[in-house]
């Protein structure tokens, strides 16, 4: 039995939504030397990317009268995404030997969605330490592993979070990825932009991005200036008036 590719090596699939690829070949009974008529042929995929031996447990189908044999693959979430394998196989026929074909390659990928978990429109005053967290995640959970990139903003002006002002993008468990933020100005609403990058999410190799407006408020704290008492210098029961310049930086009132 020879079994010779058709169609599906190096092909892509999205395993969100309904998407679909065929994985074709053609098989051929080499001792009579004609197409293998109804030869039951079995196709195994790969579940786990990292993992060459992952095969799951098989398609079955069987040859159509001209040896051909295809499926369609839609991936669900027991795939995860990158370059599986697959191959095809004579199985369980009294007529054709068991007899594999080469491995072949199938490309999985899917979405890829950013959320700015944190923060949430709260005020910081300028010096201290705001955590900022990302979440990712796809249809089937958590995304772990990207290159996430943090950046405040106000205005035209970009302020990354990396260091050694800032701590830099580190990974949490589930999916979560945080930056500790050193707040400084200008004052006012800031929002915040982040960027998350993976081979087989999104639009890789192009950074899949969101914006948060208005993600947290610039604060300063009030001060008061040239206190003052008139007269300095009374009696009990004297009548004192206090006075002092208050200032509002963040003009926040």
């Amino acid at each position: 039995v020879s079994i010779i590719h058709i169609s599906g090596n190096t092909s892509s699939v999205r395993r969100y939504g309904s998407y679909s690829v065929t994985l074709f070949v053609n098989i051929t009974d080499t001792d009579e030397g004609v197409q293998a008529l109804n030869a039951n042929t079995t196709f195994w995929i790969t579940l786990n990317a990292s993992n060459v031996t992952s095969w799951n447990r098989g398609f079955v189908t069987t040859t159509d009268s001209e040896g051909s044999v295809s499926i369609p693959f839609d991936p669900d979430c027991a795939y995860t995404t990158g370059a599986q394998r697959w191959l095809a196989g004579t199985r369980n026929d009294p007529y054709f030997k068991y007899t594999n074909s080469s491995n072949f390659t199938v490309d999985i990928t899917t979405l890829l969605n950013i959320s700015i978990v944190h923060p949430n429109g709260e005020a910081y005053l300028i010096g201290t330490v705001l955590p900022m967290r990302v979440n990712l995640t796809d249809e089937c959970g958590p995304v772990p592993g990207a290159t996430v990139v943090i950046t405040d903003k106000f205005s035209s002006a970009s302020f990354p979070c990396v260091p050694p002002q800032h701590s830099g993008v580190s990974e949490e468990s589930g999916g979560t990825y945080y930056c500790n933020f050193t707040v400084g100005a200008p004052f006012k609403f800031h929002s915040i932009n982040a960027t998350a990058l993976k081979p087989y999410y999104g639009n890789y190799p192009t950074p899949n991005t969101t914006l948060k407006t208005n993600a947290y408020f610039v604060a300063s704290q009030p001060s008061l200036g040239t206190p003052s008492v008139d007269p300095a210098l009374a009696g009990w029961g004297k009548k004192h008036t206090f006075s002092g310049s208050l200032t509002d930086s963040d003009q926040n009132n």
